[in-house]
């Protein structure tokens, strides 16, 4: 074979193997597009992604009802006939009967009891030393009763004067009819007989 022959075979094979490299190039090149321009896997939202995180509110007017109680304070023992020289403490229950969790001023500042005979009021805790009352907003649970603490009632009335001291006159005793009431943030419960012996 002479050398132009040779040259000119030698030159077509370098030109074949170029055509084969550049049509590698321009299919991969093409394959790779096809594959970017192919529609992307969305991300799926589950449902509790899409729920959003319910906010707890405040409390609707008409789902809070309150119950006053007298009684033996640190039990929470309710008591209607109070024996003669038992102490007794003033407490009320709370309850939301609403379906869902809500918030509710329970604080001091906006607590109030209340000591009846027939028209005649006794005791009212607005006398009292009122100094430290504070707001206490907090989540009342669903269809969950919750107590108050106790606190103790000296069996006298109030006034302006001694507060709710012993510096006040002794109520009547010996069987005497009370009605105890609470008002809880607006919220005023039923009120509640009981007898002071």
């Amino acid at each position: 074979m002479s050398n132009s022959n040779l040259y000119l075979r030698r030159r077509l094979t370098a030109l074949g193997a170029l055509v084969i490299v550049v049509l590698l190039i321009f299919f991969g090149s093409q394959l790779f597009a096809a594959d970017d321009n192919q529609p992307q896997p969305q991300a799926v939202q589950t449902a509790e992604t899409v729920q959003p995180s319910q906010e707890i509110t405040n409390c609707q007017p008409g789902v809070v009802e309150v119950e006053a109680f007298i009684g033996r304070g640190p039990a929470h023992e309710a008591l209607v006939n109070i024996p003669e020289g038992e102490p007794v403490s003033l407490w009320y229950e709370i309850t939301n009967t609403g379906f869902v969790d809500c918030i509710f001023d329970v604080g001091t500042y906006a607590t109030f009891f209340t000591i009846s005979s027939g028209e005649q009021i006794y005791y009212t805790s607005r006398d009292c030393d009122r100094s430290a009352d504070s707001k206490l907003p907090t989540t009342l649970k669903a269809n969950v009763a919750v107590k108050s603490e106790a606190n103790q009632w000296l069996k006298v009335s109030s006034s302006s004067e001694h507060q709710c001291t012993d510096g006040n006159t002794n109520v009547p005793r010996g069987g005497a009819t009370y009605d105890i009431r609470v008002e809880v943030s607006g919220v005023i419960s039923e009120k509640k007989r009981f007898y002071l012996f």
